[in-house]
């Protein structure tokens, strides 16, 4: 069993439901507010955002990266890589 720390909240920012504190993973399960999370959705984000709006002469290639959504009944959502 492990308890997960979030170091990418900065000092000052209100934490609501980016604290992790009460996250734990527990023999590959995550577990939130003493319950396993479950699977929402599954997506696929491009990572690629366009610097100009206006027409690009060579076109760039797309990245896409697939997550898994985990959800707590209290809200809480994290995103996995797929």
């Amino acid at each position: 069993m492990s308890i997960i720390e979030n170091p990418l909240v900065p000092e000052g920012v209100p934490r609501k439901h980016a604290d992790l504190s009460g996250l734990l993973k527990v023999h590959g399960e995550y577990i939130h507010c003493g319950e396993p999370m479950k699977f929402a959705r599954s997506s696929a984000r491009s990572i690629y955002t366009p610097l100009s709006t206006e027409e690009d002469e060579e076109a760039l290639m797309d990245v896409y990266l697939e997550t898994r959504v985990l959800q707590c009944t209290c809200g809480f959502r994290m995103e996995l890589p797929a």
